[in-house]
């Protein structure tokens, strides 16, 4: 959030994460150089190393894994796991199953 002027409600953990943000505003960035470009683009989520790294001006994206949307510009709604991500959905999913199973031996 070094060149950040008005944007408010981002969060950026990592190096470079959301450097480029002016005037963006509720993004959340989490790895090196996620969100790297977004200047201007709102409601964002970059979660891995590079994540939506080249997004300036798009809004309403969801990045999970290493360089996950890693060229997406522009205005568009989307959801894309790459790499680790997908070994995060498949054991949430899991352990969500397990919980379901518990549930159905309780009642």
């Amino acid at each position: 959030l070094t060149n950040n002027t008005t944007g408010s409600c981002n969060v950026a953990l990592g190096q470079c994460a959301l450097i480029e943000n002016t005037t963006g505003a509720c993004n959340t960035a989490i790895g090196p150089s996620a969100l790297f470009g977004n200047t201007t683009g709102n409601y964002n989520v970059a979660i891995g190393k590079r994540a939506l790294y080249c997004n300036t001006t798009g809004c309403c994206n969801t990045a999970l894994g290493y360089n996950a949307l890693y060229t997406l510009q522009g205005v568009q709604t989307l959801y894309t796991v790459t790499g680790a991500g997908i070994i995060i959905l498949v054991l949430v999913n899991m352990l969500y199953m397990v919980i379901q199973q518990v549930v159905i031996i309780l009642l």
